[in-house]
């Protein structure tokens, strides 16, 4: 089983989500638009970078968040279905995946709702077919800081960590 991660990169350096993903692990853009001001983080360049160093870049818009330009509106994912079905399929292969966005604090970022989205449907994949391992639930989900590791609990289900920070 691959290990889930998730990864803010405001202010961070493209060799740590490199460190990650390189020898097959997989880059989940989950930005509606895979622009950026920043040239490293365009989703050309993450591309190229990602599958120059042997891993496999893909934008899940569908885990875009749908009411990104309203930051009054709730967020809500765009159509995270086929993307799910991605993630695990790539877990199974016991491929490193990592869940990136632009927003450094997971609290106020859509990807803490990406994961929790994941984590049930993980479940119903789990139920559904026999050679997945999954836990019968999840205890609770603890965000400790910004990047760092994400805690479900000890029932099987693979950790969610933080891509680590660089040195």
């Amino acid at each position: 089983m691959g290990t889930l991660w998730h990864y803010g990169y405001t202010g961070t350096d493209i060799d740590q989500l490199i460190s990650v993903i390189s020898d097959g692990g997989v880059l989940l853009d989950c930005r509606m638009s895979n622009r950026s001001r920043a040239k490293k983080w365009e989703g050309y360049n993450l591309r190229n970078v990602v599958t120059e160093n042997g891993g496999i870049y893909v934008h899940a818009k569908g885990f875009g968040n749908a009411n990104f330009r309203d930051s009054n509106a709730p967020m809500s994912l765009y159509n995270p279905d086929p993307f799910a079905k991605m993630a695990a399929d790539y877990l199974k292969q016991g491929r490193h995946v990592v869940v990136m966005c632009a927003c450094s604090d997971i609290d106020s970022c859509h990807r803490k709702l990406v994961l929790a989205f994941l984590n049930g449907w993980l479940h119903v994949e789990g139920r559904n077919d026999p050679d997945f391992t999954a836990p019968e639930y999840v205890e609770s989900v603890a965000f400790d800081q910004p990047r760092m590791k994400m805690n479900y609990g000890t029932n099987g289900f693979p950790p969610v960590q933080a891509v680590p920070p660089g040195d």
